[in-house]
């Protein structure tokens, strides 16, 4: 029981703050372009109080303790002189991109003083985890915890590539160098077709990487290339699905319940590395779940989808290149219908969520 209350209390918390930094993002871009803000709100209505005005923009505490919102002069109507929705295309669309942009901010940062802990990953190759019963990998003997070097003599410290390798070559001879304990040997391995004409060893892979201690300042790029890999990775889901690289059960959608489930595992498992002494880190798992979390909710919100960022900037980049703007009452009505929309998903996927609950693979 008290173990649940604190992934609610975290999972509160979580949330709280990066829907709190994305509006943030949305208030300074706001007023950096001299657009009022008529209310900046901590939580969601109704308004218990009043707590601060500063430079006319009214800072509100809400009943509903979580997020928060940006409330800028001229919301829904264009006829208010100096609102948000008078301003020319450029500027309400660098108020509605800044959102998104304080979340993978937010994402690096994190990222940042994860890997100032953990330092950085030197990938030195490819480790093979699992070996499928009577498939190419077993027969040309690679073994498990063998690091796959190179194939073909190009060094393999990118993952997609030695997908793409076995991928191409079905019946071809691939040359592998891999290391074996304190071994290099070389192997022959013969990928064998799918029924789509893919080549496939049957083998389960990872990155075989070896951590270098980075200060906070070097971590942050790697953090910065970490964010840009996981949007790229998000972005190729769905081909990776149709493709059967990855299982429905890989790509599936989580709501905040799938996310606590995540969150629970994740300190579980810090709370156990801690106890037995096996990592230095603070809380690397759940730290590694925060930062995506981060940056996977800076991605949702750019999606074309009514009601949200995307959905908005959608909009404004129509009357940009058209030169014509949508009826407002429009815009309003497909935005509402778009949130009704986002309702219903958001439910199925809390009932998915509910009903088959994530396991995380550590």
């Amino acid at each position: 029981m008290i173990s649940f209350l604190i992934t609610i209390l975290q999972l509160v918390i979580i949330l709280g703050i990066m829907i709190f930094i994305h509006e943030l993002g949305h208030y300074l871009a706001a007023i950096s372009l001299g657009i009022p803000v008529e209310e900046f709100g901590f939580g969601y209505p109704p308004k218990m109080l009043t707590l601060f005005k500063w430079r006319g923009t009214e800072f509100t505490l809400n009943w509903i303790p979580f997020g928060g919102f940006v409330r800028p002069r001229g919301e829904d109507d264009p006829e208010i002189e100096g609102g948000i929705e008078s301003q020319k295309p450029w500027k309400r669309l660098i108020v509605l991109i800044a959102g998104v942009v304080m979340n993978l901010l937010m994402g690096v940062l994190v990222f940042a003083i994860l890997f100032s802990q953990t330092g950085a990953m030197e990938v030195r190759g490819i480790l093979v985890s699992e070996i499928f019963e009577q498939s190419a990998a077993m027969q040309a003997g690679l073994l498990p915890e063998d690091v796959i070097l190179k194939v073909n003599d190009e060094p393999m410290v990118d993952m997609d590539r030695i997908i793409s390798l076995i991928d191409n070559n079905p019946n071809q001879n691939l040359l592998l160098e891999i290391e074996r304990g304190e071994e290099i040997l070389t192997l022959t391995a013969v990928p064998r077709p799918d029924e789509n004409g893919f080549g496939k060893l049957g083998v389960a892979i990872t990155y075989a990487a070896t951590p270098v201690p980075i200060s906070f300042f070097e971590a942050v790029g790697y953090s910065v290339r970490t964010v840009g890999e996981m949007i790229q990775l998000t972005l190729r889901v769905p081909a990776m699905l149709i493709a059967g690289q990855i299982s429905p059960q890989e790509a599936r959608v989580s709501g905040p319940i799938g996310i606590g489930q995540m969150l629970e595992q994740a300190r579980e498992v810090d709370i156990a590395a801690a106890q037995s002494g096996q990592s230095n880190a603070f809380f690397a798992n759940t730290l590694w779940l925060v930062g995506a979390i981060a940056v996977g909710l800076g991605f949702a919100n750019l999606l074309p989808l009514p009601a949200l960022d995307g959905g908005r900037i959608v909009f404004v980049l129509f009357e940009w290149i058209f030169g014509k703007r949508l009826s407002p009452r429009v815009e309003s009505l497909v935005h509402g219908a778009g949130f009704i929309l986002i309702i219903a998903l958001s439910v199925l996927v809390a009932v998915n969520d509910i009903v088959n609950p994530i396991n995380l693979p550590f």
